[in-house]
């Protein structure tokens, strides 16, 4: 995907992106988790927040197909991936991507540039690796599940 392609906005603030639809699952692409809507369940949502606890609630609040965050260096005992870590008392899927490799607070770049440092146990068992591009694995995976 070029990354100067413009995404298509769904809201009227233009907060919330369509990077990609694959058999009628859309990967939205938002600057905060805290824009993520009821209506997103089943859906993925690519956030430009940090992984911590309070990303985790707002998602389990919503339970989407997949969460993606920023892992934000990790931090002091993983708190920068913590709230992905809980996902999986909800069976959902999260993936934090690395900050060296895409801007913290900006979904948008974490979508065109963000390489995956961090799977729960649900999304690993889904097939995503660490160390591999966010953009390649979601949508490989979209293609997978829809076949």
């Amino acid at each position: 995907m070029d990354n100067d392609v413009a995404l298509e906005p769904i809201d009227d603030q233009g907060s919330r992106r369509v990077a990609f639809t694959c058999n009628g699952i859309r990967v939205i692409v938002m600057d905060s988790v805290s824009f993520a809507l009821p209506a997103d369940r089943g859906h993925v949502i690519v956030t430009g927040s940090h992984g911590g606890a309070s990303a985790g609630e707002y998602a389990a609040r919503i339970l989407p197909l997949i969460t993606v965050s920023s892992d934000a260096g990790f931090g002091k005992r993983d708190a920068g991936i913590r709230g992905m870590a809980a996902l999986d008392a909800h069976d959902a899927a999260a993936l934090c991507v690395s900050h060296a490799s895409s801007r913290i607070g900006d979904g948008e770049n974490l979508w065109a540039e963000g390489i995956i440092s961090y799977a729960n146990k649900t999304a690993s068992a889904l097939g995503f690796s660490i160390g591999t591009r966010l953009q390649d694995e979601i949508i490989a995976y979209l293609e997978r599940r829809g076949a």
